[in-house]
């Protein structure tokens, strides 16, 4: 995984002010959303087994189930979007939900909040 410039400062301004020193970025899988799971990004320290990825002076912690997902992936970090964030470009991902945040096995009828995965009329029942 690379961390474009914009996500660089804007770790380094949240570790600023971290309860510790060792607090850094972390990247971990929650279940949720409309497809299984989605990131879950805070500042924290490392959990056993995380990845460690380490350019221009910061640090970004991977959990391990992630590792296939941000092979040759971007992180960036945008404020010009509503609310800001950061964002994973180019993840490795088998399927994603039309809302873009989660990811992982469409639920196929299961969602109330995205429909993108719903089955369509004709097919329910059977």
């Amino acid at each position: 995984m690379r961390l474009a410039e914009s996500a660089v400062q804007q770790i380094r301004r949240l570790t600023a002010t971290a309860a510790r020193s060792d607090y850094s970025l972390r990247i971990a899988p929650q279940p949720g959303g409309c497809n299984g799971q989605f990131l879950y990004m805070s500042i924290d320290a490392r959990q056993e087994g995380d990845l460690v990825v380490e350019q221009d002076g910061v640090t970004v912690y991977v959990a391990p189930s992630l590792a296939t997902i941000v092979e040759g992936a971007t992180l960036d970090y945008s404020d010009r979007i509503k609310p800001p964030r950061f964002r994973l470009r180019n993840a490795r991902v088998e399927h994603r939900c039309a809302c873009g945040r989660s990811f992982g096995s469409p639920y196929l009828g299961k969602s109330k909040q995205c429909r993108a995965y719903e089955l369509p009329p004709w097919m329910e029942g059977g």
